[in-house]
């Protein structure tokens, strides 16, 4: 097998380098996404409204619907947050929103920056990078 064989064995196929990219892109977007709003977006009050909770190992996850208004206009979301009891106690109501889309939005427990987001925003950066990694053919070496 000549070297050029070689090189282009190692390299991505197309479609690898297509997949990996817009995975990394999706993963440092959501976490962009997540800074942005709460470091850039506005803040109201939310309605929180439990649907639901369940035991595990000792932490209550509870499902809670939410909702705002911005101008008048009523916004709704949805998120799960673990607590230590039964009750919303404790649960922030602040929610984040984009006032230029107020759809977008997030309870501050989803929106506050936390290590996994750095970490999300680092992987993808990293799929982005191996996945688009040129590899140098020794004949191209000076």
């Amino acid at each position: 097998m000549s070297q050029s064989d070689k090189s282009s064995a190692l390299s991505s196929p197309v479609w690898l380098r297509i997949i990996g990219t817009v995975v990394g892109a999706v993963m440092v977007i959501l976490s962009l996404w997540r800074f942005g709003l709460y470091y850039l977006g506005d803040t109201a009050v939310a309605e929180l409204h439990d649907e639901s909770f369940s035991w595990r190992k000792d932490v209550c996850t509870h499902n809670i619907r939410y909702e705002f208004s911005v101008d008048g206009e009523v916004y709704s979301g949805a998120t799960r947050v673990p607590t230590d009891s039964t009750s919303l106690e404790g649960v922030s109501d602040r929610v984040y929103y984009f006032s230029f889309a107020p759809s977008v939005n997030a309870l501050e427990y989803d929106a506050q920056p936390s290590f996994s987001q750095i970490v999300f925003l680092a992987v993808g950066a990293a799929i982005i990078v191996f996945v688009n990694k040129k590899t140098k053919n020794k004949s191209q070496k000076g």
